[in-house]
């Protein structure tokens, strides 16, 4: 393979010639301090008219200039042309008041981009639309050069039209100098929607951080239709996060790269991207690409799937490549590229190589697969369709406990090109394959291990003898605690043999972050979970072997959190994805967003009262983006009805990324955070979590309330069961009791009555209820009751089935309600799927249930993603009952509230996870 070309701008004094052409000044602006905010400036009150096709360029750069530090400059919905590019000030923050509605347009004729943020620091753009016009001079959306801390969200740039020989054609480019120095670094692009981004030139691309533009995150992008392709990182941009982006129409021009990170762009982490080609990882160790799916249905082929090009010491692992690619792994280039962890990733249905390792001139060295697949691999060429081919200066490669099925031709395909020795191949599934599974290994190896591996069903079984390998492998093992708290370092310790030499190399996966290579590492884990932590040694000649061990992650509290996903009500939400339970829902990874002006008010209702002694708030810099979005003063209010409310604690100048602070206790069922000063940059509020907790040291009391008596079932339903009980009694006051469901919770109460419901029907069920005081103290379970639910059926089976279209005859409407998990209803047409049933007569309907692509036994990325429950009098006029996003279950089974309906409709607006536009739908339920 050749190096891509990446143009001829070589030595600092070209870099800086072209940034003075496009109108940088290269001294660097000294960051101001931060002097109040929420200051806004409109820019119609600077002649700018959203109505008109006049240049308001002058007008908003007129707001932009009158704006301090701290300061907004505020777009109102309407298109405003510009004809030069609108520059940037440290601090300030320019947003629009909708991303689809407040539009700013080129009219430009120049070569520049639309907004240019130059030597400046802390600048926030937001909630705006920047539409290219397709005019071929405008280089791009958003350009920034030697500055931090940016933030850029829920923008909108498209139509970027640039047809230069030149680097343009972008949605956001971040750059530095050609000696890696005055990059943009420590920003944060989120969210946003990227179209139509220079697809007639090779360099169009959603993203590009170039040249030092090192520790950004870019993380939710939507990028479609590009040039050249997705995101880019390059030339002595490190450490930066790729994180959940959503990239297609990769390459319209060019190469047809979903992410490329390449050129001295270590310890890139590349993790949970739905991509249509080409994930590459290129002169960049250290790095991590973790749960991303390659994948497309359109009529162009890709190259690759994954590549690794000199980029030793890096993992990758849990992917998964599914079509319309050429390779679905390459390892080569003339470089170095050693010691490299694969694991449990899926190949599936490439047109030439499941996988393809060339070392070339530089080797390959130490590559170890464990427990991927390579399959259904076509013969597009008459000379190719092997799952896994070796090609050359490739040694110590280990393949262990790999499914290697039901390729065209031949399952491994040794080429016979030199340098190919010391493999070895165990406990391998190698069948189905249309050729040999293994070619005759070479006779100038010296070494091959060969054992374990079970073969049959190919063209040629054959089977190979192992050789050589006078010294023993080594011996993977390691300790550490089983059991810790998330964000408290863990430490490593290798406890790794090896009996005729020594650990030359260590590389741990801990299934969250970077990879280390460090012999004893320490590593913390931010969120709870369970963790598959890997480590793999080689000795000082190359032989390696590997060890995987789980590690749970707690809160670690002695008490509990109790506004765990609690209900929320909050001032205001950046956005859908941003919404006030995010910030209860025990998840770094999500936030509750408020950019309106004024304080901001996140209220949880408990449930019950609970006695509270510490609260926990997990501030911007917790979830990964910058410190100085975190909350600065703010305060916990507690009410006992949720109107009333009254200071608990307060915090002042905040600069942590978590707040955890103890309280003397009181009880309270309603706490409120209260921010009056969301950050030190802007006026918007980001809240990872809020925690409050009780128990664990709270309150002097040591007596339990007495255990409920009499528990009993008045009614029930097919999905509810209501309950009563006699009360507890305790020596201060019972302030609620809970209810349990075969030992989970279902709910809690004040009273000596409640109802539990989304019960499945025809199930019998265990209650308990235990009753609490104010510490809490908390009783012993009462007595258990057993209560069936009343039995449910499925009134949709067989009934008359309408659907917008199908994909074949035998995948018709019907099939998704003849009860069966062997047929399934398939429309593959553009636009949202619909399947309607009439019912017959009018039904009570309690319960819904649909059964995806995997619940057929197709792959997990068909099952739909995004879809809803409609009901009708007339199947005319519909009315949504139930919705559902993001889902990725292979069974939907949802209770409602009841109603009553003749026609139901599955109404499906995101068919699958990633690339396929077809939904596949086994069966559709309805239950009364």
């Amino acid at each position: 393979m050749t190096r891509k070309n990446y143009g001829t701008w070589v030595g600092r004094g070209v870099r800086t010639a072209l940034a003075v052409a496009i109108g940088c000044s290269i001294a660097v602006a000294a960051v101001p301090a931060r002097v109040g905010y929420a200051a806004t400036y409109d820019v119609t009150a600077y002649g700018a008219n959203g109505s008109d096709t006049s240049d308001d360029r002058s007008a908003i750069q007129n707001a932009i200039d009158s704006a301090s530090s701290g300061d907004a400059v505020y777009v109102p919905n309407g298109t405003y042309f510009i004809n030069g590019p609108l520059t940037m000030k440290s601090g300030v923050k320019l947003t629009g008041q909708g991303q689809s509605t407040a539009i700013v347009k080129s009219s430009g004729t120049g070569n520049d981009y639309m907004v240019k943020i130059f030597n400046a620091n802390n600048v926030v753009v937001s909630n705006l639309m920047l539409d290219g016009n397709n005019v071929a001079t405008t280089m791009g959306g958003i350009a920034g050069y030697a500055g931090s801390g940016h933030h850029i969200h829920h923008v909108t740039v498209k139509n970027i039209g640039w047809t230069g020989a030149s680097f343009g054609g972008f949605g956001i480019r971040f750059f530095g100098d050609n000696d890696y120095t005055d990059g943009v670094t420590d920003s944060v692009i989120e969210n946003n929607t990227f179209a139509n981004l220079g697809v007639a030139s090779i360099w169009g691309g959603g993203v590009r951080l170039s040249w030092g533009s090192s520790r950004n995150r870019v993380s939710n992008n939507t990028i479609s239709n590009t040039g050249r392709g997705g995101i880019f990182v390059d030339n002595g941009s490190t450490d930066n996060v790729i994180k959940n982006n959503t990239i297609s129409g990769s390459g319209l021009t060019a190469e047809k790269l979903g992410i490329e990170i390449w050129e001295h762009s270590d310890r890139a982490l590349i993790e949970d991207n739905v991509v249509d080609h080409w994930i590459s990882l290129d002169s960049s160790p250290g790095s991590a690409v973790r749960r991303n799916t390659v994948g497309s249905n359109a009529a162009t082929v890709g190259k690759y799937g994954l590549e690794n090009v000199a980029s030793s010491y890096s993992i990758l692992t849990d992917n998964v490549v599914d079509g319309n690619q050429e390779m679905g792994v390459t390892v080569s280039n003339a470089d170095p590229k050693d010691y490299i962890y694969w694991g449990y990733n899926t190949i599936d249905g490439m047109t030439l190589y499941g996988a393809q390792i060339q070392g070339s001139t530089g080797g390959a060295k130490g590559h170890y697969f464990f427990k991927n697949k390579f399959l259904n691999t076509a013969d597009s060429t008459g000379s190719a369709g092997f799952g896994f081919r070796i090609n050359g200066n490739v040694t110590y490669l280990t393949l262990l406990q790999n499914e290697i099925k039901n390729n065209a031709s031949h399952g491994i395909n040794v080429t016979g090109a030199a340098g190919v020795d010391q493999l070895s191949v165990v406990g391998n599934t190698i069948t189905g394959n249309g050729g040999r599974s293994i070619d005759q290994y070479p006779a100038a190896a010296a070494d091959l291990e060969w054992s374990g591996n079970t073969v049959s069903g190919n063209g040629t079984n054959t089977q190979l003898t192992s050789r050589g390998f006078a010294n023993t492998k080594p011996t993977a093992n390691f300790t550490s605690a089983t059991t810790v708290t998330a964000g408290t370092p863990v430490s490593f310790t290798n406890t790794s043999t090896d009996p005729g030499g020594s650990i030359a190399v260590s590389l741990w996966d801990f299934n969250d972050g970077l990879p280390s290579t460090s012999a004893n590492p320490t590593h913390t884990f931010a969120n709870p979970g369970t963790y598959r932590v890997t480590l793999v040694v080689w000795d000082n000649l190359g032989r390696a072997s590997h060890i995987e061990k789980t590690i749970t992650v707690t809160t670690g509290s002695s008490s509990t959190n109790v506004a765990l996903n609690r209900t929320v009500t909050a001032t205001a939400s950046c956005a859908n994805s941003e919404s006030p339970p995010k910030a209860v829902d025990g998840l770094t990874t999500t936030k509750w967003c408020d950019g309106t002006a004024g304080d901001k008010k996140l209220a949880v209702d408990l449930g019950s009262s609970y006695s509270i002694h510490r609260w926990v708030v997990k501030h911007a810099g917790a979830g990964g983006e910058g410190t100085y979005y975190n909350t600065r003063d703010f305060k916990l209010q507690k009410s006992a009805d949720g109107v009333a409310w009254t200071d608990v604690d307060s915090v002042t100048g905040n600069t942590a990324n978590v707040t955890d602070r103890n309280v003397t206790p009181f009880t309270t069922r309603y706490v409120r955070l209260y921010i009056t000063y969301p950050s030190t940059i802007d006026s918007t509020a980001r809240i990872y979590e809020l925690e409050v907790y009780s128990g664990g040291g709270g309150g002097g009391d040591a007596t339990a309330p007495t255990a409920p008596t009499n528990l009993s079932s008045p009614s029930k339903t097919t999905t509810s069961v209501s309950l009563t009980w006699t009360a507890s009694t305790d020596n201060v006051a019972v302030v609620g009791y809970d209810i349990y469901r075969n030992g989970v919770l279902c709910g809690s109460s004040t009273t000596t009555s409640y109802t539990c419901g989304n019960l499945t029907p025809n199930t019998a069920y265990s209650f308990t209820v235990k009753a609490r005081d104010a510490v809490p103290n908390v009783s012993a379970a009462s007595s258990a009751l057993s209560v069936t639910t009343l039995a449910s059926t499925n009134v949709a089976l067989n009934k008359t089935v309408t659907a917008t279209a199908s994909c074949a005859s035998s995948e018709t409407g019907p099939k998704a309600v003849d009860g069966l998990l062997t047929t399934k209803w398939c429309d593959d047409t553009a636009g949202d799927k619909k399947l309607t049933v009439d019912l017959g007569s009018n039904h009570t309907i309690t319960r819904w249930v649909v059964k995806h692509a995997a619940a057929g036994g197709e792959g997990v990325h068909y099952n739909t993603k995004d879809f809803k429950l409609q009901r009708s009098s007339d199947g005319v006029a519909w009315t949504d009952v139930d919705s559902v996003t993001g889902n990725t279950a292979n069974v939907t089974d949802r209770n409602v509230t009841p109603f009553t309906s003749r026609y139901v409709r599955l109404y499906i607006t995101a068919p699958s996870q990633s690339f396929s536009t077809a939904a596949r739908i086994y069966e559709f339920e309805v239950y009364n």
